[in-house]
């Protein structure tokens, strides 16, 4: 919050407190009281929140340098999107967000303010961006060889998840004199169950993993004709694993 606007919240507040307050009050004078108190809250709750919040790092966009863009780094789109966060163990609304899936970075922008900065990573918990969910994976010795630390999306949840790897690749082009980029997305499926993550690439991978319903699992997909090629998969893995888990409840 910029200080001028700091130093005339203080002031009005200051100047409104000291006011006699009439029960009988009417007209403008009235909601004087009223107004006030809703700017002390304001910036009570602006003085606690802002430094939980905007405590990282700074952003910078480091695809500027570039000559030609064909794509971009970010999740969804480029623009800032409405989102929330679970971030230094407090939850935020009404956020102002983008992800970078290319450096998995979340980035927070402020209100009236140029400004990007980018989450402290081990400080976030989850975040949603234009209602998708997202919780951080921290990698330990019993699942290093199949997940990284980082964001993953949260498809399906219940005794069985499906999470999803949003990343992007960035590509240099030399078209001199200029330096040209371009960007290409990986979208990589696994699920938990019981405390461990698989990497699912395929309709019998999946099946495996929920063999103790087998039977219920292999009507399921001929009843709802679930496919798995490349651009089924995904929607077909969650409706399947939402399936099990109301079987599973």
């Amino acid at each position: 919050m910029k200080q001028t606007s700091t130093f005339l919240l203080l002031t009005l507040a200051a100047l409104l407190a000291g006011r006699p307050a009439h029960a009988q009050a009417s007209g403008p004078e009235a909601r004087l009281p009223t107004a006030a108190e809703a700017l002390r809250q304001e910036y009570a709750t602006a003085s606690v929140n802002y430094p939980y919040l905007y405590n990282g790092p700074e952003y910078a966009d480091y695809t500027r340098k570039y000559h030609i863009r064909t794509g971009h780094q970010f999740y969804l789109l480029p623009d800032v999107l409405p989102g929330a966060a679970n971030y230094n163990d407090r939850e935020f609304a009404n956020v102002r967000l983008q992800y970078d899936i290319v450096l998995d970075q979340v980035i927070i922008s402020q209100p009236g303010n140029p400004l990007t900065l980018r989450f402290i990573d081990d400080k976030v918990r989850t975040f949603s961006i234009d209602g998708h969910q997202f919780v951080r994976l921290v990698a330990d010795s019993t699942s290093a060889d199949i997940i990284r630390t980082g964001y993953y999306e949260l498809l399906a949840d219940g005794p069985v998840q499906v999470l999803a790897k949003r990343t992007k690749t960035m590509y240099e082009h030399l078209n001199k004199p200029y330096v040209d980029v371009s960007f290409t997305e990986t979208n990589r499926l696994y699920m938990q169950k019981a405390g461990r993550y698989y990497a699912v690439g395929s309709k019998g991978k999946a099946l495996r993993l929920l063999a103790d319903h087998s039977q219920e699992m292999q009507q399921y997909l001929k009843e709802h004709h679930l496919r798995f090629g490349k651009d089924d998969r995904e929607n077909s893995l969650v409706e399947l694993t939402r399936y099990y888990n109301g079987l599973a409840k």
